[in-house]
């Protein structure tokens, strides 16, 4: 994802804005997706977007969260005054002195996203009441950030729930290459593990997320297939995702990080 297109996005976002053709007035544009997308909520969304007195991957985040409460219907109102305070100038970085809490947050929104894309009730073009064509709006704006972060522990959670709401909305193409770049760090450190240890906690946190989405349990709480207690846990999420998620785990062991103890990780 270029900044050159970045930048074109953000130009057309601006035209937009000035001919009101995102307003709700008469000869109003009609987005193709399901939703309407109101000139304030652009403002926002742009501001977020440009606040350098936040991080690129906080940013980043608060647009994620921002689409993920639109496909979940919230009202436009309690949107824009849940997330005006990140648009603001004087906006600062909350996580800046408290990254494990940051990254415990990512880790979470993950997981959830992870079983909720295994979940049978899961519509990949969102809820119907959902604002998709904002969600789309926001998450495309999220990328460029993710382009330049340096931080991979972030970024790699990051594209790893902007895949699947992508994909909610029904822009495949754009899921497919967040997607793409989840599975090239996991194969960059199974394959050659020494030139992308810096991707390694990053890695291990997403399988764990992909193991939870096929058995919502705690880490704490897992039991191998072996282990007393294990055929409960088998019986409640059904013996075919039971196994899918070992397999996850095993892959996270393989790399010689626990996902029960990530410490073993930011020790190395």
């Amino acid at each position: 994802m270029s900044s050159k297109k970045s930048v074109r996005r953000r130009a057309l976002m601006t035209i937009l804005l000035a001919g009101g053709m995102l307003g709700g007035g008469p000869g109003a544009f009609s987005a193709p997706k399901a939703g309407a997308v109101s000139k304030s909520q652009l403002e926002l969304v742009n501001k977020i977007v440009v606040n350098q007195n936040i991080s690129l991957e906080l940013r980043a985040y608060y647009l994620i969260q921002i689409a993920r409460s639109a496909l979940q219907g919230v009202d436009a109102g309690a949107l824009e005054k849940q997330y005006r305070p990140y648009a603001a100038v004087g906006a600062y970085n909350l996580f800046s002195r408290r990254k494990e809490a940051f990254n415990n947050s990512l880790s979470a929104v993950a997981r959830q996203l992870s079983l909720e894309a295994h979940s049978r009730k899961e519509d990949k073009q969102g809820d119907k009441k959902g604002n998709s064509a904002l969600a789309e709006i926001v998450l495309k704006e999220a990328l460029p950030l993710l382009e330049t972060s340096d931080n991979p522990f972030a970024r790699l959670n990051l594209y790893f729930m902007a895949s699947y709401l992508l994909r909610k909305t029904g822009n495949e193409i754009e899921s497919e290459y967040c997607q793409k770049k989840v599975d090239d760090a996991i194969k960059g450190c199974e394959s050659d593990f020494s030139h992308h240890a810096n991707q390694l906690e990053g890695v291990v946190s997403i399988l764990d997320s992909m193991a939870y989405g096929y058995v919502p349990v705690q880490v704490s709480d897992w039991k191998s297939p072996s282990s007393a207690g294990a055929g409960k846990q088998t019986k409640n999420y059904g013996e075919k995702n039971f196994a899918e998620a070992e397999k996850l785990k095993l892959r996270a062991l393989a790399l010689g990080a626990c996902p029960f103890n990530l410490l073993v990780v930011r020790a190395g």
